[in-house]
């Protein structure tokens, strides 16, 4: 193959997934700790820097979530399914769970 047409392509795919994370007010993930995943990896580094709402479902349960993530996110971040983070989620905006002020950014006073 062609090294330097992938290298194009992949360039602007990074370019526009790290777009779409900056522009996310929230991040929702799925990992699969047992793969190599540089995308989802420099992705979630990206949502950390900027302090975006972060919710990671760990294929296997969170038991399985890989160490760096854990020194990169509050433990609160990381769900075992897909399903506990909907939940979550639901609680969040019914106001039964309070939000992460460290994540959430709130403006308007009637919101907080």
């Amino acid at each position: 193959g062609n090294l330097k047409s992938v290298k194009e392509f992949m360039s602007e795919v990074r370019r526009q997934d790290l777009s779409m994370i900056d522009k996310s007010e929230m991040i929702i993930c799925h990992i699969y700790p047992e793969r190599a995943s540089w995308g989802s990896a420099e992705e979630l580094c990206l949502a950390e820097k900027t302090l975006k709402p972060t919710f990671i479902s760990v294929d296997g349960g969170i038991t399985k979530t890989p160490y760096w993530l854990l020194a990169m996110f509050d433990i609160s971040c990381f769900y075992n399914n897909l399903d506990e983070i909907i939940v979550d989620l639901h609680k969040l905006n019914s106001g039964e769970k309070e939000l992460n002020q460290k994540y959430w950014k709130i403006l308007k006073d009637e919101y907080r």
